[in-house]
């Protein structure tokens, strides 16, 4: 055999920027193991790479919109699905291809099957079995097995071919470490309200002028347990089960006596301070992220101001709903149904927690850059884009970082090699490593644990700032449904939103409102608080136009509309009805389905929706109250009265073809409609369960059943 290097490379089409992170997971890995390798972009075909000198390739695709390719993928999947390219054009390319998308949506994992269906058409082979991880349950559980047997499989192909890799060290399984405990003492860890507490007169004075950043740690001292988390935190904290040692075995396995590690990741990320003052933390000193694009992004970032909070439910309601308005400088071009991106920022008392616990508050506001660290395989000269180049800790966690992310395993992974109590060690080990599967996503990604849940249990964890930069994704702005018509608000803004809350519970250790809602809500009641303010004294907040999924009225307004939107899935609809009316449109079929849990408590926008169907500008209005005492025929949620108007339904979708729009949950409400629809299909047109699907089907691709939905 020649020793020849193997040549690969990785591929991706990203719409988000998950794709474009596993896909560059993959190639640090394959530098790792020696193997010659370049990560591009599916457009950038014809400019840095060619499709038909390659022969080696590891996809990574996610889907958008209803099955659709990522943009950036998009002229790729055209130009190899030419009808002029011959069926050998790419018999030369073999292929893996990992594709991202999401059951809650009606399509899944449309795009990479259009990008595999289109390679094969041309000769392309695929030499490792096509996995399609599901971001509706968690990509993890099909990445991370996905990827463990690429290496193997590439192994295999490169044999078959006569090369062998120069010091090969391929990271499959065997190559893993494998970990023998037993479990005395390790059982007995728990944690309780001192995990939560640190001393900041224990904290260390680290040298302004020191440029290592690898000595940091080192500087560092153990966390002193005689103060609470936060005084907002200060509670009862539930026993904390993500710390006990699993008591019984899982389904098909031994009990966890022996488990196998992945590798570690190897840390490129380095920081250092730099000769400055100390920089006050005010945002408007530093360009939102350093200017760093948005993948959804169709505008800049503008700044606007809060003119407007209100409380659209009852202080009794299971769920607070607000509407916020924002006041834009100029004009922001926008049409009804459009969407908007939040610029937020993480809660300052945990920013102030978290800085503290990695004892980093003497230096958390020195002016710092980033560099990449030597022998690394990464090739930018700026490893974090979205961080300006000279910051601050303390900026880069309250605007860049994600700080409440769920920790996946590879941070998990490392953390235990900052860690020094062994029972610790041994159990960040168990939840990242293969046999723990099942405790990992009952603990940490079904709970929604954070970095400072686990550094509050773990309290002789130490990790580095590089490294919660290294592992944790980019803080992302929130997208919100406007409720305005451009006839009527030229210059404002406005969108409804439910406060998410989280609980304290099995491993989270505090009680907490989602980033961006709790956010908007904490602005809205400072706001609201103040009265006679001078605009330039309303709150600020950076928000930007998203790309259109087409959820939007069409251009000719006589087509029917049927709307389902429960909750604050109505507000889109708001704006679609506003626009109406400004537009003093023609009457016709114009439906909307409506659901709440108490008519009095949460029925949003009850008195502007009843003015419309007064007005004729709706034809019906149907609401159904899923808590509120009634008989057991009286509808309770938005797919009781569609069944209770199937014939009206299927009417409105095949004889007067309708255009159909669904706004809300992904998980439940979404599916639950699209399911009714097709059920309403098979019982008024008389034809299988089968036949209903590819009528439905036929709905889609005309673009007259349209969805705006979350997970």
């Amino acid at each position: 055999m020649t020793t020849t290097r193997r040549k690969i490379v990785v591929l991706y089409g990203s719409q988000t920027g998950q794709a474009e992170t596993i896909a560059n997971g993959i190639h640090e890995d394959a530098v790792y193991n020696n193997y010659d390798s370049n990560v591009f972009c599916l457009k950038e075909e014809g400019k840095e790479f060619v499709i038909t000198d390659v022969t080696c390739v590891i996809f990574v695709c996610s889907t958008t919109g209803d099955g659709d390719p990522p943009e950036n993928a998009r002229k790729f999947i055209r130009s190899i699905n030419r009808k002029s390219l011959s069926e050998t054009h790419l018999s030369k390319l073999n292929y893996a291809l990992l594709g991202l998308g999401d059951t809650n949506y009606s399509t899944f994992c449309g795009g990479p099957k259009k990008l595999e269906k289109a390679l094969k058409q041309r000769g392309a082979k695929s030499f490792f079995k096509t996995a399609y991880a599901d971001d509706g349950t968690d990509l993890e559980d099909t990445v991370e097995p996905w990827i463990e047997g690429l290496w193997p499989a590439l192994d295999v192909y490169f044999s078959s071919l006569g090369t062998m890799p120069n010091n090969v060290m391929v990271r499959n399984v065997q190559s893993c470490e494998t970990v023998n405990h037993t479990r005395t003492e390790v059982n007995d860890v728990k944690a309780d309200m001192e995990n939560l507490a640190l001393s900041k007169d224990k904290i260390p004075t680290i040298p302004k002028d020191d440029p290592s950043t690898s000595s940091l740690l080192s500087n560092m001292t153990s966390v002193d347990s005689s103060q609470s988390l936060l005084n907002s935190f200060e509670t009862e904290i539930p026993s904390n089960e993500m710390l006990n040692m699993s008591s019984a075995p899982f389904p098909g396995s031994e009990e966890l006596a022996t488990i196998t590690l992945s590798p570690l990741s190897k840390q490129w990320i380095g920081m250092r301070f730099v000769d400055a003052e100390r920089i006050s933390l005010q945002s408007q000193d530093f360009k939102y992220q350093n200017g760093h694009s948005f993948p959804l992004a169709t505008s800049e970032t503008i700044l606007t101001k809060l003119v407007e909070a209100k409380q659209l439910t009852r202080d009794d309601a299971v769920k607070i709903a607000m509407e916020i308005t924002l006041k834009t400088e100029d004009q922001f071009p926008y049409q009804p149904g459009d969407s908007i991106s939040v610029c937020c920022e993480n809660p300052k008392e945990e920013v102030d927690w978290l800085i503290s616990r990695l004892s980093l508050n003497d230096v958390a506001d020195n002016a710092a850059e980033f560099f990449v660290l030597p022998n690394s395989s990464k090739k930018a000269t700026n490893p974090c884009p979205y961080v300006p180049r000279i910051f601050t800790i303390r900026y880069a966690f309250t605007y860049c970082i994600e700080i409440r992310s769920v920790p996946k395993k590879m941070l998990l992974r490392s953390l235990a090699e900052y860690t020094t109590d062994q029972s610790e060690i041994r159990r960040l080990q168990e939840l990242s490593s293969k046999q723990g599967g099942h405790e990992y996503v009952a603990l940490i990604r079904e709970k929604n644990v954070c970095i400072l849940d686990l550094l509050a249990a773990f309290k002789t964890c130490s990790p580095s700032f590089e490294l919660l930069v290294q592992h944790l994704p980019r803080l992302m702005p929130r997208r919100y449904s406007l409720i305005n018509s451009p006839l009527v608000s030229k210059n404002h803004l406005s969108f409804a939103f439910n406060v998410v809350k989280f609980e304290k519970d099995i491993g989270r250790m505090y009680a907490r409102d989602g980033i961006c809602t709790g956010f908007l809500h904490n602005l809205g009641n400072a706001s609201s608080n103040t009265t006679n303010q001078n605009i330039s004294q309303l709150p600020s907040i950076k928000v930007f136009r998203t790309k259109s999924t087409g959820f939007c009225l069409p251009t000719d307004t006589s087509p029917p509309l049927v709307m389902i939107g429960p909750g604050t899935g109505v507000a889109p609809f708001i704006g679609f009805l506003r626009h109406l009316e400004a537009l003093s449109a023609q009457t016709t079929d114009r439906w909307l389905f409506y659901g709440c849990r108490h008519k009095d408590r949460d029925y949003l926008y009850k008195d502007e929706l009843e003015s419309y169907l007064n007005k004729g500008i709706l034809s019906r209005l149907l609401v159904a109250f899923s808590r509120d005492p009634t008989s057991s025929e009286s509808p309770k949620y938005v797919q009781d009265n569609l069944k209770l108007h199937s014939l009206d339904i299927a009417n409105l979708l095949f004889q007067k073809r309708a255009i159909f729009y669904v706004c809300g949950d992904a998980r439940n409400m979404a599916k639950d409609v699209r399911q009714c629809i097709i059920e309403i299909i098979t019982k008024e047109r008389n034809c299988s369960d089968k036949e209903a699907v590819d009528l439905f089907k036929q709905v889609l691709d005309e673009k007259r059943y349209r969805e705006d939905i979350w997970a």
